[in-house]
């Protein structure tokens, strides 16, 4: 390989490289742009969320408070109130059960 055809292919690689992290980058703050702001009643501030699939999905926050949504965060129907603790994770562990309201 001559001294050219590797620079050649050593920029052709470097673009395809750095396009690629470009369009990466941009759908991640694209991804950020498309959240909708939604209100819940929780009784205080809402610490945790986790979704399992781009509808289904639970939050956890103050007061013991959990709620769920399978329409995306649209709406959310609140569950039993917990032992009034923080809640400051969720995991689920098992689908498709996860945590009921």
């Amino acid at each position: 390989m001559t001294p050219l055809n590797f620079r050649c292919y050593f920029t052709t690689f470097y673009l395809v490289a750095v396009l690629s992290i470009f369009l990466v980058a941009a759908d991640c703050v694209g991804a950020q742009t498309r959240w909708v702001p939604s209100q819940v009643q929780s009784g205080g501030d809402l610490v945790a969320v986790y979704f399992t699939s781009d509808k289904n999905g639970w939050i956890a926050g103050d007061n013991g408070y959990l709620a769920s949504t399978n329409d995306g965060g649209a709406t959310w129907s609140a569950g039993a109130r917990g032992s009034g603790s923080r809640y400051s994770w969720i995991s689920i562990v098992s689908l498709p059960l996860g945590l009921q309201p």
